[in-house]
């Protein structure tokens, strides 16, 4: 019966290629759940995350400014509210973050205050759809706008620029919530989130339970803001 070309022999070599294969299948995957041997982006995201690691996203490019007050300004006291921009050369730098000073003379002043502290970052302001919360512990929301991790994306979402806003339903008005390294680090009632790129290259943004960090309760809107970066195409040049 075993002689080449006979079914016997067919029926062998089809056994032992299926052995084959699974053989490979299975040092290949004992392979990627190894630390030192994952080669793999979602897997060692998956591994790295039972440490308490948490990868980085794409940085999209920032600039320092000189500030200089003009002399037709008055003395007094300015705030550059959160989200507004410069546009050099029609390519968007936008502020984070309030940023107050002083003119104290009548001429033009340097402005040092902003000087020292202010980045801009580059890219627009995007809000996400808003999400209504179910009120489960550790409530997560993915932001799910495309995989920042593929270089062939020609915009993404910058690292570092996520805010978020929620308008609690049992007095409908909105807070900003905190993001934090760990939500096992904070008190019960406070308002913090943790947030974290996961293995499928989008960012997820995690609530607490009640005991770590504030929870979120049925029907509360979850409201983002980021920025989204235009990549290469937005860098501009010294000075």
């Amino acid at each position: 019966q075993n002689f080449d070309g006979s079914n016997l022999a067919a029926i062998i070599d089809i056994i032992a290629y299926s052995y084959h294969v699974l053989l490979f299948y299975l040092n290949n995957t004992a392979a990627e759940v190894n630390f030192d041997q994952a080669t793999l982006y979602e897997n060692m995201n998956k591994i790295v995350k039972l440490i308490g690691y948490k990868p980085s996203g794409k940085q999209t490019s920032i600039v320092p400014i000189k500030a200089v007050a003009s002399a037709d300004m008055p003395t007094g006291g300015y705030t550059i509210r959160k989200y507004s921009y410069f546009l050099a050369g029609g390519i968007q730098y936008t502020f984070l973050d309030d940023y107050s000073f002083n003119k104290v003379t009548s001429g033009a002043e340097q402005i040092k205050t902003l000087d020292d502290t202010v980045v801009l970052y580059q890219g627009a302001i995007k809000e996400y759809p808003d999400y209504i919360a179910q009120g489960e512990e550790f409530e997560v929301l993915p932001i799910v706008i495309k995989n920042i991790i593929d270089t062939t994306a020609q915009k993404f979402i910058a690292d570092n620029t996520i805010s978020v806003y929620v308008k609690e339903s049992d007095n409908n008005t909105y807070y900003e919530y905190k993001e934090v390294d760990s939500l096992y680090l904070s008190s019960p009632n406070r308002r913090v989130y943790e947030r974290r790129l996961n293995e499928d290259g989008f960012y997820e943004i995690k609530f607490g339970n009640g005991i770590f960090g504030k929870q979120l309760n049925s029907g509360d809107i979850v409201s983002v803001n980021y920025i989204e970066s235009d990549n290469e195409a937005g860098v501009i040049s010294k000075n």
